[in-house]
């Protein structure tokens, strides 16, 4: 089983020169080894071994990343440090980013590790969700998901899953807005790190009741350090092909996701999207929080659907909560390897912080 191999529109490639000296390994009995000393060299205190360049995407311009870099200093920062100064701290910047995106790469490779050892593979391409699509072998189903997790995990993910989704029926189909189907897949993934959390012993250093609710709502709603979100995000959003500005940082629009798949029917489907085609509408449509893009003139969103069969979308979203629940375990294991000023440097809070009142 060869997982990730190639190329492909729904897949999360490496985006560093350590990611892609590793991703040939990835099935191998040389892959733990080496991702180990590539973790090594991010903790140690050669930066310049820590973080070999990003490998850019084709259509970037090399000038553009300093611009953006010196967009980050106000005109009086840039008028009082001498230009030597300057460069030194862009220079410092960039080091960061290269060693975060190096940090990016080690974190999801490393979940797709844990599902090459459970003898499992990421899906590829939505082509298996499809109306009448064969779900691969070697992809996992809510009943193998299950059977990976711990027992309070399984039954958590259970009720979760089934809540989402309750019918595994290939014969039910239906269609949902692009945008809204990767939030509903990182709504997946956000449970997975969650539940991961807090079965795996973290204790919330709070006595005050309402101190520990506040917290289990803040952790259910985004993960611990941004690195975990830009990769989480990443999954998600390169799988349903999202679009985004910068392939270093995550898809802003999964920072809002969603729970549930909410059937519309046809005459419905007119209240949340402009009818691009003029024909009918599919059967069902997931509507979920937040929509696709804008439809010209039309004040609703014209969208971009994605068919599936409801056991297909199932065993898709059981995938999401695993891979959030192995994010966790590889965030926490690189955080404890790293020396504490590089786990400082490399794990940020999230970049946009939920706030309580808005998980009331």
């Amino acid at each position: 089983m060869l997982l990730l191999a190639v190329a492909l529109p729904g897949v999360a490639l490496p985006t560093t020169a350590v990611g892609n000296s590793l991703l040939p390994l990835l099935n191998g009995p040389k892959f733990p080894a080496a991702w180990r000393s590539a973790l090594n060299s991010l903790g140690g205190d050669d930066a310049d071994a820590a973080a070999p360049p990003t490998a850019a995407a084709p259509e970037s311009d090399p000038n553009s990343r300093v611009d953006a870099l010196l967009r980050q200093f106000s005109e009086s920062e840039k008028a009082d440090v001498a230009p030597a100064t300057l460069q030194q701290r862009i220079k410092e910047q960039q080091t960061t980013e290269e060693r975060g995106a190096v940090l990016h790469d080690l974190l999801h490779l490393a979940a797709c590790r844990t599902f090459v050892d459970d003898d499992a593979a990421l899906i590829k391409s939505l082509d298996v969700i499809a109306p009448g699509a064969a779900w691969p072998s070697d992809a996992v189903d809510l009943g193998k998901v299950l059977s990976l997790l711990p027992a309070d995990a399984a039954a958590q993910a259970d009720a979760y899953i089934r809540a989402a989704v309750p019918a595994a029926d290939a014969t039910i189909s239906g269609s949902f807005d692009r945008k809204s189907a990767a939030q509903l897949y990182m709504g997946c993934a956000q449970f997975g790190y969650f539940v991961s959390t807090f079965v795996r012993g973290v204790v919330l250093e709070s006595d005050d009741a309402e101190g520990v609710a506040n917290a289990l709502k803040l952790a259910s709603r985004q993960m611990r350090s941004e690195a975990a979100f830009v990769v989480a995000s990443t999954r998600a959003g390169t799988l349903f092909e999202l679009e985004r500005e910068d392939a270093s940082m995550g898809y802003e629009a999964l920072r809002e996701f969603t729970t549930r798949v909410q059937p519309i029917s046809s005459a419905q489907k007119s209240e949340f999207y402009a009818d691009e085609s003029g024909g009918a509408a599919d059967a069902a449509s997931a509507a979920g929080g937040g929509g696709g893009g804008g439809g010209g003139g039309s004040a609703l969103p014209t969208p971009e659907l994605v068919s599936f069969n409801c056991a297909a979308l199932q065993a898709l979203l059981s995938e999401g909560v695993l891979y959030g629940w192995v994010l966790w375990e590889a965030e926490t294991e690189v955080c404890g390897a790293l020396p504490e000023a590089a786990s400082v440097e490399l794990f940020k809070p999230p970049a946009t912080a939920a706030s309580f009142d808005a998980l009331a």
